[in-house]
């Protein structure tokens, strides 16, 4: 085999070199598909979540609440909050004091995920 411009030696290294060249562009496309695959499975993974992991509340919950604390605040043993009504209030009380001025729209939407989340109270 002669190839215009290469010596007998270049055309060896050239043979030799390019079979595995190529298997390595193959195995570019398998880790390309191979991501692209488990894209696609986290996509579907996350489209086949309930509701509850996209609740409004939630939305606001991690762009207000969490700067002044985090979940434990509303596990812990001694908490203060014993019914719905004071719950609300609580959340009435940390929108003030942030000066977050959440509507009440927003402020209804924050307690109910709170409750659904974490407290569990009845709403009567």
């Amino acid at each position: 085999m002669k190839v215009r411009g290469l010596s007998g030696l270049g055309c060896l290294l050239l043979t030799m070199l390019l079979p595995v060249l190529l298997a390595g562009c193959d195995g570019l496309q398998q880790s390309a598909r191979s991501a692209q695959k488990a894209e696609t499975e986290t996509t579907q993974s996350q489209q086949a979540e309930p509701d509850q992991a996209v609740h409004p509340g939630k939305r606001l919950h991690d762009a207000n609440c969490i700067s002044c604390h985090d979940a434990a605040m509303y596990s812990r043993e001694d908490r203060r909050i014993s019914d719905f009504t004071l719950l609300q209030q609580q959340v009435r009380r940390c929108d003030a004091n942030l000066g977050s001025r959440l509507s009440a729209e927003d402020l209804q939407q924050l307690t109910a995920y709170l409750n659904q989340a974490y407290y569990h109270f009845s709403k009567e």
